[in-house]
């Protein structure tokens, strides 16, 4: 699950889709329609307590997700409060995530379609002229492993 925006009309917005693969293509669904203010779902009873509104993990298990509360607030935690952001996470995390072989990654970065490479480096770096993106190392890529476009 991820939070996509939208533009429409001049304004953006937000809402909870989910990709998943059919007939061997990575496709995406509408799960909850956020509307333009998905801060509105969070509510602040007081202290540094605050919950998703009941109404964001009903309209998902109408969907047929089963989403965990703690997965539902992740999605939520750029649009809280800031006071409250800096209570939860007081500074960033180390991550934890292990490093894959040369082939792994190799393998990894060949289900990525060249247009979504190409396009991931000429948002990165501006450049229009892609004769390097040959020599762009492998992890750059990684991101792009198992996300639809609509994700990217």
């Amino acid at each position: 699950m991820y939070i996509a925006k939208e533009e429409r009309g001049g304004q953006l917005y937000y809402s909870i889709r989910e990709t998943y693969s059919e007939d061997g293509e990575l496709k995406s669904r509408l799960l909850f329609d956020l509307g333009t203010n998905p801060g509105r779902y969070i509510h602040y009873p007081g202290g540094n307590s605050y919950y998703i509104d009941e109404s964001v993990e009903l309209g998902l298990m109408e969907k047929g997700v089963d989403a965990d509360t703690f997965d539902i607030e992740e999605l939520f935690f750029p649009f809280m409060d800031a006071r409250i952001k800096r209570v939860i996470r007081p500074s960033p995390r180390p991550s934890s995530r292990f490093r894959k072989s040369r082939e792994e990654t190799l393998r990894l970065q060949a289900t990525t379609h060249i247009f979504d490479r190409r396009r991931l480096h000429y948002l990165r770096y501006g450049s229009i002229d892609q004769q390097s993106i040959e020599q762009t190392p492998c992890r750059f890529f990684l991101n792009l492993v198992g996300k639809s476009r609509d994700e990217i």
